[in-house]
């Protein structure tokens, strides 16, 4: 039985997810319970077997948690969806039950008119079934490394300023993405406040009076820090304000006596690709497959 998730589950949501030999999660500036209250946050129960055929194992586990499998998708911003969130215990079709799951929660988001659903492929056991369920790879994301703070000569880019994010900042911003960016990789409004809460960096470039691009970075382990989101409008491309929001997001990691910078790209990004070789990104060849379904 696939019911919707309650907040009654969520001590069981979280056991599932970290103990579970299936589990996913992509929760971004969430964690994934934030989305209980959501029809496309979907469980299923345990159905409890009688005490005389419980085997001690059994008795254990069910005290521990009372799920055999969860799944959310959200989409923030419509109209394109992520699975967020996703875990099977050991059941003995796992692939039926992801199945039912899906079903349930694309129907859900059919609903609120989302159109696509991603699965970003962190583990590889989805693999094995989502093209059973007509998700296909559209590309891959990338790690990259830069292992030094250094930084190349660039050459001034006029009329440009580029300054600490405010609060009021944060609507541009996500209209700003809306023009750079496909549904899938879009943040909302609110994903962008709660990414701010989360930033050791956050600042907007402001150019001929315009706003025209930001970055935020987080940190990251062994005194690193992660460059989580690099934006230019689609008018402002090749003006250098990339380099230059790149730049000061490097000072900025040197002021915090930082190591390091890693981010995340997409393979086919290739003018991204060419600012961050100019930086001396070097990639790490850990990609991890973008899987997507039509709705």
């Amino acid at each position: 039985m696939v019911r919707i998730a309650t907040e009654a589950d969520k001590a069981d949501i979280v056991e599932l997810l970290r103990h579970a030999p299936y589990s996913h999660v992509h929760a971004d500036w969430r964690l994934p319970v934030d989305w209980l209250g959501q029809n496309s946050f979907v469980v299923i129960p345990k159905t409890p077997l009688p005490p005389r055929v419980q085997s001690f194992a059994d008795r254990l586990f069910s005290q521990r948690c009372h799920l055999l499998g969860c799944l959310v998708a959200t989409a923030d911003p419509a109209p394109a969806a992520w699975v967020r969130a996703a875990a099977l215990d050991y059941v003995e079709q796992p692939e039926v039950a992801l199945g039912r799951m899906l079903a349930e929660v694309e129907a859900s988001l059919v609903a609120t008119a989302v159109t696509h659903l991603g699965w970003l492929v962190i583990e590889p056991w989805p693999l094995a079934w989502l093209d059973n369920f007509d998700f296909y790879q559209t590309n891959e994301i990338e790690t990259l490394v830069k292992e030094d703070l250094s930084l190349p000569a660039l050459p001034a880019v006029t009329d440009l300023t580029i300054r600490p994010v405010e609060l009021s900042d944060m609507a541009d911003l996500a209209a700003l993405e809306t023009a750079a960016f496909e549904p899938l990789w879009r943040h909302s409004l609110q994903s962008l406040c709660l990414a701010y809460k989360q930033t050791i960096s956050f600042e907007v470039a402001e150019w001929r009076g315009q706003l025209a691009g930001f970055q935020f970075s987080t940190a990251a382990r062994h005194r690193g820090a992660h460059l989580s989101r690099l934006t230019v409008t689609p008018t402002a491309h090749g003006q250098g304000i990339g380099a230059a929001l790149l730049a000061q997001a490097i000072k900025g990691y040197r002021q915090r006596n930082l190591a390091y910078v890693s981010l995340n790209t997409q393979v086919d990004n290739n003018a991204s690709l060419r600012l961050y070789q100019r930086f001396g990104f070097r990639p790490t060849n850990d990609r991890l497959p973008v899987m997507i379904k039509s709705l």
